[in-house]
């Protein structure tokens, strides 16, 4: 058969866990004869929107599958993808109005992640076990953007979930961006403001990376918990190590890979399911820490990107 043409639409690609999805996309192509060619909107959700609607004009494409930026604003485009016989993937996030379903708004679209919600509460669920019996125990919590939609869920999710617990007070949520750097500088904030900090979390683990040096620093190594979010390859050795008390798990090679594999099945005419969880596929489960690590599958577990 002649090879199926592929769009992946990268919402930014100077970032480790798009570099995984690219991986994993790259990798299962080579099975299911495919060539791909990338497109970077370098987080810019007009240019991602006007790239998907220059591809569907050019009429070249088989398949496109979609890192979406402003999940809402895909919708028309989408919708034209798939009248033009294309079959739309979307990778950690849908298409569609309700940002935290896997569920798209758009008939066809295949979308594979996990909700957001679901991802707050894990770290959620963490914290609260981090803290154990401390009372009170003072935690920071770093989104990695606030100004994105998305990531209010996620945090609001976290936030809901410490609320429960009378003893924890939550003492900063400044940002922490998507890289160690920011991570860094946000951590280093938080420790000037509040040195007598228990436990720090983020919802990226890029940012955890700079978090842990800022612990360092200060001199509170072993002192304050940290808890992660992506299951990184840095993650994992610091659970390992004991750096890192736990960390939720995304699997970005694996939604990359099942992106290419099912979304070349349902081009071909096989019928493969519209909303995956990716986290079914976990050999750890939810959540990485010393228990899920120690399991036989847990020992082989080394994560899927690296944090910087």
């Amino acid at each position: 058969a002649k090879p199926l043409k592929v769009a992946f639409f990268n919402a930014v690609a100077t970032n480790t866990f798009t570099k995984a999805a690219v991986d994993g996309i790259e990798a299962m192509a080579k099975k299911v004869n495919a060539e791909v060619i990338a497109f970077d909107a370098k987080f810019d959700a007009t240019v991602q929107a006007n790239q998907m609607q220059d591809a569907v004009a050019t009429g070249k494409f088989d398949i496109f599958i979609v890192i979406p930026i402003n999940n809402a604003g895909l919708v028309p485009v989408a919708q034209e993808a798939v009248k033009a016989g294309i079959t739309v993937v979307s990778i950690l996030s849908t298409i569609g109005t309700n940002l935290d379903t896997l569920k798209s708004s758009v008939d066809g679209v295949i979308t594979i992640g996990q909700t957001f919600t679901a991802n707050g509460t894990d770290i959620a669920d963490q914290v609260v076990k981090a803290c154990g019996t401390l009372s009170p125990c003072k935690v920071a919590y770093m989104p990695a953007d606030a100004k994105q939609a998305t990531e209010k869920i996620r945090s609001d999710a976290v936030l809901a979930g410490l609320a429960k617990v009378s003893a924890i007070e939550v003492v900063s949520t400044q940002p922490g961006g998507f890289d160690a750097g920011s991570g860094l500088t946000a951590a280093q904030n938080i420790i000037t403001a509040h040195p007598d900090i228990d436990v720090m979390a983020a919802s990226a683990g890029q940012a955890i990376s700079g978090a842990i040096q800022a612990i360092g620093q200060a001199g509170l190594t072993g002192k304050v918990k940290v808890v992660s979010n992506g299951a990184t390859i840095e993650d994992i050795t610091g659970i390992r190590d004991g750096s890192i008390f736990a960390s939720a798990v995304f699997l970005p090679r694996t939604e990359g890979s099942m992106a290419m594999e099912l979304g070349a099945k349902a081009h071909r005419g096989e019928k493969v399911p519209t909303e995956v969880d990716e986290l079914t596929y976990s050999p750890i489960g939810r959540v990485a820490d010393t228990a899920s690590l120690s399991t036989e599958k847990g020992k082989a577990f080394v994560g899927e990107y690296s944090s910087h």
